[in-house]
């Protein structure tokens, strides 16, 4: 290498696929649905509050919070209401729809009052009406022909969707489940042509069992009227690190530059990434910039966001000890994980 001295071993370590610590539980007890028990988010992103409206006798289905999550496999959507959430409430039955939408022209006629929801792709929801059992139907719903409707499709003069298409009694298509206050549906993305990260806009709607499927009545819809996104749903963050040596070779007694580069070539925000570094047992830590995380022995740093796109660096000075002797290789490790994405 031209100099006495001790070589260091170069670490270009690339991490593609990287710890991604989002849990998954199964929620039972309570849960009231036509198919096998599904594995449920145990934590929501939050998409919208709404105001308490029609008196207490109609919170059973008057939203206060609405959310949404995914995985990589199906689409989970939430609303949670101000009562106990239920298909039926003494002579009042309630419709838990969302109006789901690919290309983000999706829109509510009426403003804030009353209206109908125009140029959803999908319509999924839930109803106790055939029969009436306590046991809701689930229903997925296209605009087959591409005018931006579904009534026009599948209800008009009467229910045709509850024979043709009929409920979906399939769980590996979609499923829901009453918990408390919340009502959760999913749907796997297969299901809705989604097969890769896209963008998607969403209504939810609380109605009656009615022919109208694209009302949106006073019962409760949004208070904005609007749509709720983009969102982006099969999207993940996407960590890379690279370390690199200098001097290589270096001499006992002189010091080493560790540079890590990391970036998200991801098309999601990162958060809680970690970043832990292993040093080897013959050099002794200098300095870093920027500086490791309090009582973490100067070997951790974390970052609450990544976003996507961009190199950032951390710079650390090691010393090689005085008594590594020549021809000694120095190995150093780096890792790189994060707790989940967010947008």
């Amino acid at each position: 290498m031209g100099i006495k001295g001790v070589p260091t071993k170069m670490m270009k370590l690339i991490v593609v696929t990287v710890a991604v610590l989002a849990l998954l539980a199964v929620f039972l007890g309570m849960a009231l649905q036509p198919t096998a028990a599904q594995s449920w988010p145990t934590e929501w992103i939050l998409i919208g509050d709404d105001r308490n409206e029609n008196g207490p006798t109609d919170n059973f289905r008057d939203v206060e919070y609405a959310y949404y999550n995914f995985d990589d496999e199906c689409l989970y959507l939430r609303v949670c209401t101000y009562g106990t959430a239920a298909l039926k409430s003494g002579m009042q039955d309630a419709r838990f729809k969302w109006f789901i939408d690919l290309d983000n022209n999706m829109y509510k006629t009426g403003g804030t009052g009353g209206g109908h929801i125009i140029d959803g792709e999908y319509l999924l929801f839930v109803e106790d009406a055939n029969p009436e059992d306590g046991v809701g139907e689930v229903y997925l719903l296209n605009d087959t022909d591409g005018d931006g409707e579904f009534t026009d499709n599948w209800g008009g003069g009467g229910f045709p969707y509850r024979t043709n298409p009929g409920p979906i009694t399939n769980g590996s298509i979609a499923g829901y489940i009453i918990t408390g206050n919340c009502v959760d549906l999913y749907v796997r993305f297969v299901n809705m042509n989604i097969s890769a990260p896209s963008r998607i806009s969403l209504i939810w709607v609380t109605d009656q069992e009615n022919p109208n499927l694209d009302q949106a009545p006073t019962t409760d819809f949004p208070d904005s009227g609007l749509r709720l996104g983009p969102f982006c749903v099969q999207c993940r963050p996407n960590l890379i690190i690279t370390k690199y040596d200098f001097p290589d070779p270096v001499k006992a007694g002189e010091n080493l530059t560790y540079t890590i580069i990391y970036e998200n070539t991801g098309n999601l925000n990162a958060t809680n990434v970690t970043i832990m570094e292993v040093y080897d047992a013959n050099v002794t830590f200098v300095n870093a910039t920027p500086e490791p995380d309090p009582g973490t022995n100067d070997t951790t740093w974390t970052f609450p966001n990544l976003t996507i796109g961009g190199k950032h660096y951390i710079n650390i000075t090691v010393r090689v000890n005085d008594s590594v002797t020549n021809g000694t290789i120095i190995h150093n490790y780096v890792n790189i994980y994060h707790l989940r994405g967010r947008r």
